[in-house]
């Protein structure tokens, strides 16, 4: 199964690493990615490979998101 995940943030840093760490932690495989920056702060596009239904509630912080 591929799926495709976007994750907004306020701030770079560290954000790629916490996405990696749920990402392996998951078992899926990084296919591509993509950061750049917004008005709203950072995109982080990632398309994955894993299978079906293994890990789908994930918590990065309890920080509050305005989306």
């Amino acid at each position: 199964m591929e799926v495709e995940v976007t994750v907004y943030s306020d701030r770079k840093d560290g954000l790629l690493r916490a996405m990696g760490t749920v990402v392996i932690g998951c078992g899926f495989t990084l296919l591509r990615q993509r950061m750049v920056p917004t008005p709203n702060g950072i995109e982080l596009w990632l398309n994955l490979k894993g299978e079906q239904g293994r890990c789908w509630n994930w918590k990065i912080s309890s920080a509050p998101t305005p989306w």
